[in-house]
């Protein structure tokens, strides 16, 4: 799974615009394992399911703001897709609130972009 945060650098490039204080690695891979700790998928079908990028906004107490959304350009009309992306939504739903978010680091994870790869991820 690869966790972007939606209006910030990817990992060594600049900041452009003053979101407050960047992530440090460690505080990516917490929001990674928290929602990947709810990951639930059918054993036989993850190695067929498609990637799936979502967006989401927390609250300032880690609380789900916005729900899950697929981003437009990847919005598939086929079973496997929809499947792959209720089996995201859930995930996020169920570990909310996300835990130990720097408060004074909240222009940087207020708003997530995730892709979730059946492929990466542990199957029930």
């Amino acid at each position: 799974m690869v966790v972007c945060l939606a209006g910030a650098p990817a990992f060594g490039q600049a900041q452009d615009t003053p979101l407050g204080a960047l992530l440090t690695d460690a505080e990516l891979v917490s929001i990674r394992r928290q929602i990947v700790s709810c990951w639930s998928m059918p054993a036989p079908s993850s190695g067929d399911l498609p990637a799936v990028r979502v967006r989401f906004s927390l609250n300032l107490d880690g609380s789900l703001r916005t729900s899950p959304e697929p981003l437009p350009a990847d919005i598939r009309d086929d079973a496997a897709y929809r499947v792959a992306l209720g089996a995201v939504q859930r995930a996020i739903a169920r570990c909310m609130p996300l835990k130990d978010l720097p408060a004074d680091k909240y222009g940087q994870w207020e708003n997530i972009d995730m892709v979730f790869n059946p492929r990466l991820l542990p199957a029930d």
